[in-house]
C-alpha cells in the first residue's frame, strides 16, 4: 500500500511527530511504500475561493503559484494518507488547515454530480493533545467526518492520543495505541 503521512506540527520534534514515527515505524515494517510531509517545509497559501480548480477536471488545477498542487497530487497516488496534528485551539494547526482547505480543488463538479480526485482513498487522523479527548479533543472528530464526506475518502480510522505533555512523556501505553492503530488503519 502506498502511504503519505502529513504532520500537521509546527514542531518537527514535538508530541505529534514522536506518535506519528511509532506509526510509520510500523507500517514501513509491514511492507508498505511511505512517504512524510512535513507541512512546515513547504509554501503554502490559503485557498482564494476563486473556483479556477474546477476548469481542470483530472488535475487539482489550482492557480496558486506555491507546492500544494505537488502535495495535492501525492495524495491523489497514496492509498491511505494519514493527518497528523497536534490540537491547537480545539482544531487543526493552522499548518495543517491550509492545506486541508486546498483540498477544495480536489472536488470536480460532473454530469452526474461532483466527484472528487481521491475518491475511494482511505483517510486516517491522528490527533495529540495535552488535554482530555471530552470538552477538547473531540472538537477535531466532526471536522474530520466532514473532511471525509467532501472529498469521498473512506474513514480507515482515528486515535485520538490524550496527556501528551512532551515526547519524554510519551509512554509505552501511548505507543502500543499507535502500533495498533497503524494496523487498524491498514487492515
Amino acid at each position: 500500500m502506498r502511504i503519505v503521512t502529513v504532520l500537521g506540527s509546527p514542531r518537527p520534534g514535538g508530541n505529534t511527530a514522536t506518535a506519528l514515527g511509532w506509526i510509520e515505524d510500523k507500517l514501513k515494517a509491514g511492507g508498505h511504500a511511505l512517504e512524510r510531509i512535513n507541512v512546515i517545509d513547504y509554501n503554502m497559501s490559503g485557498c482564494t475561493g476563486c473556483n479556477t480548480c474546477k476548469l481542470e477536471p483530472l488535475e487539482p488545477g489550482c492557480i496558486i503559484d506555491d507546492d500544494v498542487d505537488m502535495l495535492l497530487k501525492k495524495l491523489i497516488d497514496a492509498d491511505l494518507t494519514l493527518l497528523a496534528t497536534p490540537l491547537f485551539c480545539w482544531g487543526f494547526t493552522s499548518q495543517l488547515k491550509t492545506l486541508i482547505d486546498r483540498c477544495y480543488s480536489l472536488k470536480k463538479p460532473g454530469e452526474d454530480g461532483a466527484t472528487s480526485l481521491i475518491a475511494g482513498k482511505k483517510l486516517a487522523l491522528l490527533v495529540t493533545s495535552a488535554g482530555p479527548f471530552e470538552g477538547n479533543a473531540e472538537a477535531l472528530d466532526m471536522p474530520f467526518d466532514r473532511i471525509c464526506w467532501f472529498t469521498q475518502t473512506v474513514p480507515a480510522g482515528k486515535l485520538f492520543l490524550t496527556g501528551c505533555t512532551s515526547p519524554e512523556e510519551m509512554d509505552e501505553d501511548m505507543k502500543a495505541q499507535a502500533l495498533a492503530f497503524a494496523q487498524e488503519i491498514t487492515g
